[in-house]
């Protein structure tokens, strides 16, 4: 069975679902990892650059006439989840660049920062489709691609992410 554009709403909530079971798997993998390198910089750029590929086959599997079963998907979703908890290392970080009177003000303006991000991003997205539409009314049908452009902004942050990890010290 190969996953086609008519996938319903309880099988693409089961895929996401996937991300969370990763994370729930990948926080502390990728933390003792991170740990046992003892290089926390270094994990979150292989991370995000791994984050990049998967969120991208994820999006735009479809244009390069990739046939996912939905077994094949929920593995690539966990695999995005395991990868997407390099956010880990940063609240070690955030608590180890400051002093120790700080750190957890620091730790909490670093939790605070992940959240504000997704609460900024999910009306953007919906702001970024609702617009993809260019001048239909509001009852034609969304396609595929104006999704596709619209989550565009997934990988850009995750490129942007390895780029700012060049300027993270680490410790």
């Amino acid at each position: 069975m190969s996953l086609d554009l008519k996938t319903s709403v309880t099988q693409g909530a089961f895929a996401v679902g996937f991300i969370f079971i990763g994370m729930a798997c990948g926080c502390p993998l990728i933390g003792w990892l991170s740990d046992y390198l003892g290089n926390r910089v270094q994990v979150m750029r292989w991370c995000s650059i791994v984050c990049l590929v998967f969120m991208s086959v994820i999006i735009y599997h479809s244009r390069f006439a990739m046939n996912f079963s939905y077994v094949m998907m929920y593995m690539i979703m966990f695999c995005y989840g395991i990868m997407n908890s390099a956010i880990v290392p940063s609240y070690a970080l955030s608590t180890e660049v400051v002093p120790r009177k700080i750190s957890g003000m620091a730790l909490g303006i670093t939790n605070m920062a992940s959240v504000i991000v997704g609460s900024i991003f999910i009306p953007l997205v919906g702001f970024l489709v609702d617009h993809a539409q260019n001048g239909m009314h509001h009852y034609m049908k969304l396609n595929v691609t104006d999704f596709q452009r619209a989550f565009i902004l997934l990988p850009i942050c995750f490129v942007l992410c390895f780029a700012l990890t060049f300027f993270i010290r680490e410790t």
